[in-house]
């Protein structure tokens, strides 16, 4: 049974972590839109969405505008890093991870930035491919 969204504390210990990995639940965290500071936020402040040029091929120029923030937070106030680094655990533990992008735009972006925040969180190159390809 896969839980959609993590549950809402960042640092998993544990008791929680075994008890998802060992009753064969899969998790989705969706760090971009995570409790706290979302992830796309930090998209935001580090990437000007836009005047990138191939995003604004594909996406109105309005929709752009419409996600980009100038508000710049210290890395340290998004829990994603947190949220990451506990699902990491779960998977090393045997626990199902999936990749979800929460249909947030751009849809195409905010999914490889989502696949980057499960790297964020020690998981390897190879173990997100294999969270990507799960999540299809």
């Amino acid at each position: 049974m896969p839980a959609q969204h993590n549950i809402p504390i960042p640092i998993l210990h544990d008791d929680v972590l075994n008890f998802y990995a060992l009753s064969g639940t899969g998790a989705t965290p969706t760090h971009i839109v995570d409790y706290g500071v979302w992830g796309q936020e930090l998209l935001w402040q580090s990437r000007s969405l836009a005047d990138d040029e191939k995003l604004r091929r594909f996406i109105p120029h309005e929709q752009l505008q419409a996600v980009s923030e100038t508000t710049v937070r210290p890395l340290h106030s998004y829990a994603l890093f947190n949220v990451s680094a506990s699902i990491a655990e779960f998977v090393h533990r045997g626990g199902l991870a999936n990749l979800g992008a929460h249909g947030q735009s751009p849809v195409g972006l905010m999914y490889h930035a989502e696949a980057s925040f499960f790297a964020a969180g020690g998981l390897t190159p190879y173990e997100v491919r294999h969270i990507v390809r799960a999540s299809k």
